[in-house]
């Protein structure tokens, strides 16, 4: 099991799965969310917002949505929106939103979302 909350705990994910990898990607935007992604398919997450709903943030063509909590700011998520792909559709969850012993020896991957779009190792 995986489980995670913003600062404030106003957003909350759980998922029964362990990744198998995170993904550190060095785009624009996962750079400065200083995020490491673990994806899973839409139906095996369960986001929880306890007041109100979450903000988000679109980049480039709208594939993906990112969702922060907005009261304390933190990156909690992305999400697939109806412009990608049906067959990639996922939830990714920001692992640095999880306690450290949660994902602690779980491999990181890098990624270059920058300017190849391919793993770095």
């Amino acid at each position: 099991m995986l489980n995670g909350q913003c600062h404030c705990a106003n957003v909350s994910f759980t998922t029964d799965l362990l990744p198998t990898l995170l993904t550190d990607c060095n785009c624009s935007i996962c750079v400065r969310y200083g995020a490491r992604w673990a994806h899973f398919r839409p139906d095996q997450v369960l986001i929880t917002v306890r007041r109100g709903s979450t903000r988000t943030y679109s980049r480039g063509e709208h594939c993906i949505d990112f969702h922060h909590c907005p009261d304390c700011g933190c990156v909690t998520h992305y999400c697939t929106t109806d412009k990608a792909d049906p067959a990639v559709a996922r939830v990714s969850i920001n692992a640095r939103m999880c306690p450290p012993e949660q994902v602690q020896g779980i491999q990181v991957r890098l990624f270059d979302g920058a300017d190849r779009f391919v793993f770095l190792d």
